[in-house]
């Protein structure tokens, strides 16, 4: 079986072993059956510094040439600010112990980030990242299915994926069942980003016999995602296709003269649903199964007694939590929902931080929407990433490695449409 990643030019030859490289060992370091991956994780560091060499190597090379505009730098900016400014001077001293590592290890990722951005973008290899990628974590779910065969559930049993007392559910030897659906989740999207290139660039038939091949894999991570029945990761994944699907179908030509009048019945139906949702008791039931309503009952409380409003109770990770009464000496909860992570830990201060950055990215999105390439896919995997948000601290955290992959694909295009669209002006305006 082939991997889903083209032909690679001596040019990335470094690059495409060091990426894959580590990439595959700090995914391997998720699972509970992958030895040694302990000590092989420091992996990163060299990978970082050989990236960070690179990078001054094409900074030196590229001094007499016009610098491309770059859209990410402004989130990046914002992020370094929040991590800096919460990690190391609005900090509580008994909490030191659980922040300054909190705020190191996000520094490292936004580096690891930046610096792989960097060179995709410079390179314009998006195509290569996403194919590595989608090997790696397919070499991670493969093992992680191999070692654990028993894992896998009746398919019978899939259709009580969303009950919260009658369904099953498999972790693979994750952590949580949460991180085997993050991870069949971002196992799909790299597949279907591959897909959707293909296809913009009329490959699909060329290309017929690799995309069965990778449509048994993908059929099998789907196995193991409703195995694992991480209902955010599938509802997020159904989000990204219905979203998808949906602009894709209504940019038809035979659809465009109709396109107003389905967006009123689409908006109707949608608020139709919204509606029933919210009177049905649909959406209260699924809060409530969730457990995602002790996020606030048990932890609001708690930021009332020893947090600061602007400050936040200390900018510590999110699964120190779900350790009750240990870190911050009143009782707590499991919080998994990002929003209320960041603003319980960092505040309105941090709160607006993020706040800026996120929407600041989905406007650029939507902004240079015409002028992004995959802008279809692009946009449903801004929408699909930040409604997994709600469910999971899985926006710009280190602690998911799908946060990674994600940032620089939309960043990648913003980047590219952005500069794209700057060259476009400036020619016309001189003509």
């Amino acid at each position: 079986m082939q991997l889903a990643i083209p032909k690679i030019p001596r040019k990335h030859m470094l690059f495409s072993i060091m990426y894959f490289c580590t990439m595959l060992i700090l995914l391997l370091d998720q699972l509970d059956t992958a030895p040694g991956t302990v000590y092989l994780r420091k992996i990163k560091y060299v990978y970082i510094g050989v990236m960070f060499l690179d990078w001054i190597k094409r900074r030196i090379e590229s001094r007499e040439k016009k610098n491309k505009i770059c859209s990410s730098n402004i989130v990046f900016f914002l992020l370094i600010v929040h991590t800096v400014l919460f990690g190391y001077i609005f900090t509580k001293d008994n909490l030191l112990d659980l922040i300054y590592p909190n705020a190191r290890e996000e520094l490292i990722f936004l580096i690891f980030v930046f610096l792989t951005l960097s060179y995709v973008r410079d390179h314009d290899c998006i195509l290569l990242f996403v194919g590595l990628t989608y090997g790696a974590v397919t070499c991670q779910l493969g093992w992680a299915a191999i070692t654990h065969l028993n894992n896998f559930v009746n398919p019978l049993a899939f259709l009580r994926v969303f009950s919260s007392s009658g369904r099953y559910r498999a972790s693979f030897g994750f952590i949580h069942y949460g991180y085997t659906g993050n991870f069949c989740l971002l196992g799909l999207i790299t597949s279907l980003c591959i897909f959707d290139n293909w296809r913009i660039h009329g490959l699909i038939n060329k290309k017929r016999t690799l995309i069965k091949e990778m449509c048994i894999v993908d059929f099998f991570i789907i196995c193991m995602m409703l195995s694992s029945a991480a209902r955010s990761a599938i509802l997020s994944f159904m989000m990204l296709l219905i979203v998808y699907i949906t602009i894709w179908g209504l940019s038809g030509e035979h659809l465009i003269k109709y396109k107003r009048q389905i967006w009123i019945v689409g908006v109707g139906v949608a608020l139709l649903f919204l509606v029933i949702g919210v009177y049905g008791g649909v959406f209260s039931y699924i809060w409530e199964g969730s457990n995602r309503d002790l996020n606030v009952e048990i932890n609001y409380p708690a930021f009332q007694k020893v947090g600061n409003l602007w400050t936040g109770m200390g900018y510590v990770d999110n699964s120190r939590f779900a350790h009750y009464d240990e870190t911050f000496g009143v009782m707590t909860s499991s919080l998994d929902m990002y929003y209320l992570y960041i603003f319980f830990t960092t505040g309105v201060i941090g709160s607006i931080l993020i706040g800026t950055a996120i929407v600041y990215m989905f406007y650029r999105v939507i902004r240079y929407y015409k002028w992004i390439n995959q802008s279809i896919f692009v946009f449903s995997l801004t929408v699909s990433w930040l409604f997994y948000a709600y469910w999971q601290c899985s926006l710009f955290n280190y602690r998911f490695l799908s946060s990674m992959v994600y940032m620089i694909i939309i960043f990648f295009y913003i980047d590219q449409s952005s500069y794209i669209r700057y060259r476009v002006r400036n020619k016309n305006g001189r003509s």
